[in-house]
């Protein structure tokens, strides 16, 4: 987060007030001082953390106060709080969030949500350690359309984030996919496109809501659901067998038969030939290939049992289908 300066509260000198920059001026955020320092925090905690540099990411469209990432050097913060949810991320290096409920070690991939006014202490473990921090002004999301999920995000943040939560993204690919995405075009020195990096941000959050909504899939299931998918995506002009896909997933042929049908509904097999068939769709309305030559193409065992397959899946032999075109 960049900050702009410490200014000391004349009338009242443990208070303090910290300003940072969130893209359409200053906000101004309370640090309470050491004369009611609570009993959770070490009385030997000096204000000592120093950014060796920051970047804002402005323009950012509302609820998005403040997107910034920082590179700081060995210390630790006074016990502070922000007036809206907070994000703290480790992408380099080691640090710790130490709040009254608990002490977390932020490592890369590591991830801290704080709900508004919550009070907490930011160390810095290891020198040079880059860090993301975003600001989500939830009561105010700005004007948006139904339709785009944002607001009704914010409530649901707003509703279920009440205490500090912690998430770690080595837990799962898809946290990890969308979470990386975001420090990537956040730490990228060359221009970066605002509209992607707010996608992904957004990507993130609704990730988040999931997982405090109690929405989490078994991962490794998921995921090498999500793998057989791919692979037989692949590998289209093949003919494969479950054995196959199941060595590709390090998973075995029978539990993965059970995640595949639980995930896309169907069979390995039966989900491979429906793409076959959408393929042998796109070759017979766009190309010049006979019957023939789009089987082949495809590795069907022969012309009969490729007619056999596409009249199950579209209600049309593969001439008709062309013919209709």
């Amino acid at each position: 987060m960049l900050v702009f300066g410490t200014f000391f509260n004349r009338l009242n000198p443990g208070l303090e007030r910290v300003l940072f920059g969130d893209g359409a001026g200053i906000m101004a955020i309370e640090v309470r001082g050491w004369a009611d320092r609570p009993g959770w925090l070490r009385p030997e905690l000096p204000n000592s953390l120093v950014p060796i540099s920051t970047d804002l990411i402005r323009n950012t469209p509302r609820p998005l106060l403040n997107c910034s990432l920082g590179q700081y050097g060995l210390g630790e913060t006074r016990p502070h709080s922000h007036p809206c949810l907070a994000i703290h991320g480790c992408l380099q290096g080691n640090g710790t969030e130490i709040s009254e409920e608990e002490t977390v070690s932020l490592r890369p991939g590591v991830f801290c949500l704080f709900p508004a006014g919550a009070r907490h202490v930011t160390r810095v473990d290891v020198d040079r350690t880059t860090a993301i921090t975003v600001l989500i002004d939830t009561e105010n999301p700005g004007r948006w359309p139904r339709e785009s999920g944002v607001t009704e995000c914010c409530r649901e943040l707003q509703r279920l984030v009440r205490r500090f939560e912690t998430f770690n993204t080595a837990t799962n690919s898809d946290l990890a996919h969308v979470f990386w995405q975001v420090a990537d075009r956040m730490s990228n020195d060359g221009p970066c496109s605002t509209a992607a990096t707010v996608g992904f941000l957004w990507a993130l959050l609704g990730q988040i809501v999931e997982r405090l909504n109690g929405v989490t899939p078994d991962l490794p299931a998921a995921d090498a659901a999500r793998g057989a998918r791919r692979y037989l995506a692949a590998r289209l002009h093949d003919q494969i067998t479950v054995a196959e896909v199941a060595h590709a997933v390090h998973m075995s042929p029978t539990r993965l038969l059970e995640v595949f049908s639980a995930a896309y509904g169907c069979g390995i097999i039966r989900y491979f030939n429906q793409l076959k068939v959408k393929e042998a769709q796109r070759l017979l309305a766009g190309s010049t290939l006979t019957v023939d030559q789009v089987s082949r193409t495809l590795s069907f065992s022969s012309p009969t049992y490729f007619s056999r397959v596409f009249i199950r899946y579209t209600g049309q032999t593969p001439s008709e289908f062309r013919a209709s075109r």
